[in-house]
């Protein structure tokens, strides 16, 4: 069997909303997710976080506790989330779109414009917080 590949992708809360990227490659293009990415090698999962938040939407971030784990089999991944907290404000190194979600919108919108469990990922982090 081959190993697992390895992601990372954290969880940022601006003014009571949630920020959000839109996939721009499959598996599933066009929806949203949160900011995140695969881990280089001998890249600790904090540093890849905060790698990946920096390009993908510019922000410098501190990252938490704790973490959620999600093994997605189908893909053969593991996928580390962890709640950031945002230190500075730079410009994004990537052309990602990205949103705020009201938190409480987020909620109560549809599934299927989410990645598998997003939801309840990021309820699970929010009540640590």
């Amino acid at each position: 069997m081959n190993s697992l590949r390895r992601g990372v992708s954290g969880l940022i809360i601006k003014d009571q909303s949630l920020l959000l990227i839109k996939r721009e490659k499959a598996p599933y293009k066009n929806r949203w997710t949160l900011p995140g990415g695969k881990i280089e090698i001998n890249e600790s999962i904090d540093d890849a976080i905060k790698r990946e938040i920096l390009e993908e939407v510019g922000l410098i971030v501190n990252v938490y506790q704790p973490v959620v784990i999600q093994i997605i089999k189908k893909y053969n991944y593991v996928l580390y989330t962890k709640v950031c907290y945002i230190v500075k404000e730079e410009i994004p190194q990537e052309k990602i779109e990205f949103q705020y979600f009201q938190i409480r919108d987020f909620f109560l919108m549809e599934k299927r414009k989410f990645t598998p469990d997003l939801q309840i990922i990021s309820k699970t982090l929010l009540e640590s917080i």
